[in-house]
């Protein structure tokens, strides 16, 4: 079960105690004329099969003890498996360091942004770090992600194309995008969609293109939007 799979399940297993809870309280409430508290205490113990009551029920509060009853212990079991397979699958910790990661490239400021963390991407990475650069990496490949927090990297997973990856990049206030996916199409795309979002004059974006020469050389080339940098190459 992925991270996102285990929030919805444990949401899920949440509205279903709660909605349980509710239900019980108003319906006893209701039947047995019992305050809030004496009908949520007595829901709360007939959800865990304890049988807490203010006092004796009536046949149709009796019927509809069963029900609580018998959903109440469905949802608190469900809940407990739930919650189990969130800890036994180390979800918890993935949705900390998640979390402790937003919160990290959500303060960085005139950072750079890595689209693609292939063969060029990670060498761009290596020497943005020797030079003490901040920078993000955004690839749609797990495993890539995975090699970026385990060098340190600050990486998120998903399209590059995509307007809300980029945002959650920072891109409104990064200094630099480098896009280096192994698709020319791709790469153009993601360029087009960084100029959309933050059309600036100092805004540079340099794009990777791959061309099969007789050298097999990979050579970095910028589009128009930024020709400044455009005799740089990587070999």
């Amino acid at each position: 079960m992925n991270v996102p799979g285990s929030f919805r399940h444990l949401r899920i297993a949440a509205i279903l105690v709660v909605s349980v809870l509710a239900i019980g309280t108003a319906g006893y409430m209701l039947l047995e004329q019992l305050t809030f508290v004496d009908a949520l205490y007595t829901t709360v113990g007939m959800m865990a099969t304890v049988g807490l009551l203010v006092q004796p029920l009536s046949p149709g509060g009796r019927l509809f003890s069963i029900f609580v009853m018998v959903f109440g212990v469905g949802s608190l079991l469900y809940t407990l498996g739930v919650g189990m397979e969130f800890l036994i699958e180390g979800h918890l910790n993935k949705a900390i360091w998640r979390r402790y990661m937003d919160n990290r490239i959500a303060a960085l400021r005139n950072h750079y942004i890595i689209c693609g963390f292939g063969r060029v991407g990670s060498r761009i990475a290596e020497d943005f770090t020797a030079a003490g650069l901040a920078f993000v990496v955004i690839d749609d490949n797990e495993a890539n992600v995975q090699a970026c927090t385990q060098h340190g990297y600050l990486a998120l997973q998903g399209d590059a194309s995509s307007d809300e990856r980029l945002r959650e990049a920072g891109i409104k206030h990064a200094k630099c995008l480098l896009v280096a996916t192994d698709n020319d199409a791709n790469n153009i795309y993601i360029t087009l969609s960084a100029r959309h979002l933050k059309p600036s004059s100092n805004w540079q974006v340099p794009t990777v293109c791959y061309h099969l020469t007789l050298s097999a050389d990979i050579e970095w080339r910028t589009w128009p939007f930024n020709p400044a940098l455009s005799n740089f190459s990587i070999a």
